[in-house]
């Protein structure tokens, strides 16, 4: 598959962009009850890979996201985490914008899979479902999150100009 300048441009900046977000919101303290909980400031980019050029776009500023976020910020479980939850998370994603919803629910369902995969994956790597008591506050932070960044990514798709 050939990619454009312009393409490779977009993606690359989308990938700077998602792992400088990652990095900022690691200073962000969420005043919730919930131990290692963020906004997904750094999903934006990757919801904007995927209306701007395609799933493989997508994938490839997950991944970079997901693999490097971490693991520049020095956890290397992390990665374990982003991944489980991004993952879940794009392919929530995939469908929800196949089935025709917009783009602040495609977001918004989004950031609750992307709850659901990290909790999915505390609990294995716990070996314990305690952690489940997190699950409504992950969804309520998941769902408003993702609806205010789809929000935000439709504004910017228009400012750019829809493809």
């Amino acid at each position: 598959m050939r990619y454009s300048a312009k393409k490779l441009t977009e993606t690359a900046f989308f990938c700077a962009g998602a792992l400088a977000l990652h990095a900022v919101e690691r200073v962000i303290p969420i005043p919730l009850p919930m131990p290692g909980a963020r906004l997904g400031l750094a999903n934006l980019f990757v919801l904007l890979a995927l209306y701007r050029h395609n799933l493989g776009a997508a994938i490839f500023v997950m991944l970079v996201k997901s693999l490097l976020g971490p693991w520049l910020g020095g956890s290397v479980v992390g990665v374990l985490y982003a991944l489980s939850g991004s993952t879940l998370s794009l392919g929530v994603m995939v469908v929800a914008r196949k089935l025709g919803f917009g783009t602040a629910g495609v977001s918004a369902m989004g950031g609750v899979a992307h709850q659901c995969g990290q909790l999915c994956c505390a609990a294995a790597l716990l070996g314990s479902l305690q952690v489940l008591w997190l699950f409504p506050w992950l969804l309520m932070l998941g769902t408003v999150s993702g609806f205010l960044l789809g929000i935000l990514a439709g504004v910017i798709q228009r400012t750019l100009g829809a493809r």
